[in-house]
């Protein structure tokens, strides 16, 4: 059931690189496909090469044809598929397009907040947002509710797992620092942020216990989620409370 809402706002921000930053993603992705493929010769597809070749596959022009080796199968993901991922972003979306964080403000002080994917939804960004509602005279809130429906998500995404490494959180409509948290751990244990920008959360003092003195950075599927909230967005709920 959708509140009764007096005022609505919307946070943008863009992934749009510059002209100079397009064209090095375009450059980078052309010199890469030629050096791996266009130009491979066909000499290279013997058995020996193929047998160097045990986690990936390629497809070589030969000029008369394709040769293709273990193209069916699956892999896990690397890194290399932000370059296409990109270039898919700008060809289906174009340059101009915004990733949009909608706000929500009934009459009785509930802030509704709605993701729709911005993958730049930083500690900076949101202390921005909170500064304009500051601006608008927003003083208190009675309740921050949190609405990540925009995907669909069923089970784990592609290359998430729940190990401690950053680069294997979670994907969702409301995320915010890339669901990875920044944590500095004294030598007398105690917790503080990782990063200036971000304030002290009491998930990091979940987190931090029993870490190691030094600053880490951690998927956020670490935490231990409550069954009525993932620790996606009770990431988010904390990160908009405190700023």
């Amino acid at each position: 059931m959708k509140p009764s809402l007096s005022r609505r706002i919307i946070a943008k921000t863009s992934l749009s690189p510059s002209p100079t930053g397009r064209l090095a993603i375009l450059l980078f992705s052309w010199l890469f496909s030629l050096g791996f493929a266009g130009f491979l010769p066909p000499a290279w597809a013997d058995d020996d090469v193929l047998r160097l070749i045990t986690n990936g596959g390629y497809m070589v022009e030969d000029g008369s044809g394709r040769f293709q080796h273990r193209e069916q199968e699956l892999f896990v993901p690397a890194s290399t598929l932000k370059i296409l991922t990109s270039l898919v972003a700008l060809e289906r979306f174009g340059p101009e397009y915004r990733f949009e964080t909608h706000l929500f403000l009934d009459g009785r002080g509930n802030l509704y907040i709605k993701g729709f994917g911005d993958p730049l939804l930083t500690s900076e960004a949101v202390l921005d947002i909170g500064k304009k509602l500051v601006a608008m005279g927003i003083r208190q809130l009675r309740s921050i509710r949190l609405d990540d429906s925009a995907f669909d998500l069923q089970g784990e995404t592609a290359s998430e797992e729940n190990s401690a490494k950053s680069y294997d959180a979670p994907n969702g409509a409301l995320a915010v620092n890339f669901n990875a948290v920044s944590i500095m751990v004294a030598e007398k244990g105690t917790i503080n942020p990782g990063e200036p920008e971000t304030p002290l959360l009491p998930l990091m003092r979940q987190l931090g216990r029993g870490l190691a003195p030094g600053t880490h950075r951690l998927n956020i599927n670490m935490l231990h989620s409550q069954p009525q909230v993932s620790a996606t967005l009770r990431y988010a709920g904390e990160l908009f409370t405190a700023q």
